[in-house]
């Protein structure tokens, strides 16, 4: 059932690696692929899915989308292909962007938060403190 569900796709890279060879050459081809599997890699290990774990404290959808779409670009850039390539400078374009809207919108609300926050750091640091009174009881 795989094998007919990915046949149109290997198709299509089929296609378009075929006209790829014909206007640029076999070897820019090889270059291509070894070009893009090394950024894959690199975006992969280093700004995908540790990114996400690195960035807990500041937990929102932007944040979680961005940084999924960031290791699943990398995942498509590692596969050797020209389509595959495309979809991953698509995702990759998405996803940097949202991580960029993420981190704008979270500089945005702690400058906001450090101007409206007129409390002194003692005031924050309340604890509450029950007292049982034993001398009364017998």
């Amino acid at each position: 059932m795989i094998r007919i569900s990915l046949f149109p796709y290997l198709v299509i890279e089929l296609i378009c690696v075929a006209f790829y060879i014909a206007n640029y050459g076999i070897l820019n081809f090889f270059g291509e692929v070894f070009l893009s599997g090394i950024l894959g890699v690199i975006l992969l290990f280093n700004y995908g899915f540790s990114n996400f774990y690195g960035s807990m404290n500041q937990l929102n959808l932007k944040n979680i989308f961005g940084s999924m779409g960031i290791a699943f670009g990398g995942m498509l850039l590692i596969v050797p292909g020209i389509l595959s390539d495309f979809v991953a400078i698509f995702v990759l374009l998405v996803s940097f962007t949202l991580k960029l809207v993420a981190y704008l919108q979270g500089s945005n609300a702690a400058d906001h938060s450090e101007f409206t926050n007129t409390k002194s750091s003692c005031d924050s640091e309340i604890i509450d403190v029950e007292i049982i009174d034993t001398k009364g009881q017998k």
